[in-house]
């Protein structure tokens, strides 16, 4: 065995806060004469006081990545996303709605690995479209709400901080299923699994599948199986840090089964594949990490060879691999991806980690110092603290 290094973080908007899931996105393949879309700031015309505004509203943007550097901001309005064609592997132009929290982050895993992504919306009233270029976001969102909703949100996650979870479900369940009225299969979904996560966080694993699964529930219910893939993945991800392995596999697995019913072979597909893969290499089941790595990589070299997101399941492959030669040649093709997109990124700290890892491997303790400089100057400038 090589080395077993922690992998890039590959979160999205937060399973997770980050649903990845592929939920009604509303892709569309576009021709290039289509017509531009409406202007954001008509879709909030004429709608009832008490009505659930369209949307999502991000909450938290990651200094240092790419939505940052794009300069989306706390307060905008996201409404709907347009990519351009990019051949030869994505030469169709694409377009779509954002509806819920779970749309952003699957637009960022299926999208934002092809190409530049547009996302359109408002801030301040205005319209805003903000491009962003690179692959990982590092954003949070949550649903457009009404005011008297958005008080219960804000009422609970006071309540959250203050430590009191049962009085924070207690007013978050209202909002979902009581003042909630109007508040859409995924927006209930993504306020039980916030529920979910914030019993996981206090330790109460039996609290948290619960709320997990009450969401799953609502999903399956209503027919959208990447809705209930996305809610799964954040149940694996809470039962993972629980410390329940088997059932975090377990359910990893059928959030899988549910990607491919949703979209056989998808760039969230991939990302499923990707976080069984992590999960199982930290258990030390390399093998089925290797396979589970070697899932992910096909789907996206096909679809978004040139993305990050190809480069971690690269790394994946080499922090599994027993064999240093192979490990060399995964470490390598992901450092050039790197290079070609963001060479100051934590994707390329890791590549190279990787390399000088194997380099120690080898004996050649010179070039292994010189990677691992490398990389420890890519992370004391990513995290100067």
């Amino acid at each position: 065995m090589i080395s077993l290094l922690p992998l890039v973080v590959v979160s999205l908007v937060a399973l997770r806060t980050s649903p990845s899931g592929a939920l009604a996105l509303g892709r569309r393949d576009r021709p290039p004469t289509a017509q531009p879309q409406k202007a954001p700031e008509a879709a909030s015309q004429d709608r009832e006081p008490n009505a659930f505004p369209e949307g999502v509203v991000i909450e938290e943007v990651r200094k240092g990545f790419a939505a940052a550097q794009a300069g989306l901001q706390p307060g905008d309005v996201i409404l709907g996303w347009s990519r351009a064609a990019r051949p030869p592997a994505n030469p169709d132009p694409a377009e779509g709605e954002i509806r819920s929290p779970f749309d952003l982050a699957d637009v960022e895993m299926e999208q934002g690995a092809r190409g530049p992504v547009t996302l359109h919306g408002t801030r301040d009233g205005g319209p805003l479209s903000i491009t962003i270029s690179k692959d990982l976001w590092k954003i949070k969102a949550r649903p457009g709400l009404p005011t008297a909703a958005l008080e219960a949100y804000e009422q609970g996650a006071a309540l959250l901080k203050d430590g009191r979870i049962p009085d924070a479900t207690n007013v978050w369940r209202g909002l979902a299923l009581g003042e909630g009225r109007g508040c859409s299969t995924a927006c209930q979904c993504w306020i039980e699994t916030r529920i979910g996560r914030a019993w996981a966080d206090a330790g109460d694993l039996v609290a948290a599948r619960e709320a997990y699964g009450q969401a799953a529930r609502w999903a399956e219910t209503a027919g959208r199986p990447a809705l209930a893939a996305a809610v799964l993945e954040g149940l694996a991800r809470a039962l993972w840090d629980g410390g329940d392995f088997q059932a975090a596999e377990a359910t990893y697995r059928d959030a899988i089964r549910h990607r491919h019913d949703a979209t056989p072979e998808s760039l969230t597909e991939a990302a499923g594949w990707g976080f069984l893969g992590e999960l199982l290499g930290t258990q030390s089941d390399h093998e089925g990490a290797m396979a589970a790595y070697r899932q992910a990589l096909a789907l996206r070299e096909a679809q978004a060879p040139d993305s990050l997101w190809t480069a971690v399941s690269l790394i994946g492959l080499g922090n599994n691999s027993t064999d240093p030669a192979a490990g060399e040649e995964f470490y390598g093709r992901a450092a050039a991806i790197a290079e070609g997109t963001v060479p100051d990124g934590p994707t390329m700290s890791a590549a190279l980690m990787g390399s000088g890892n194997v380099a120690e491997v080898r004996g050649d303790l010179a070039a292994a110092e010189r990677f691992w400089k490398r990389s420890l100057a890519i992370d004391e400038k990513l995290n100067p603290a």
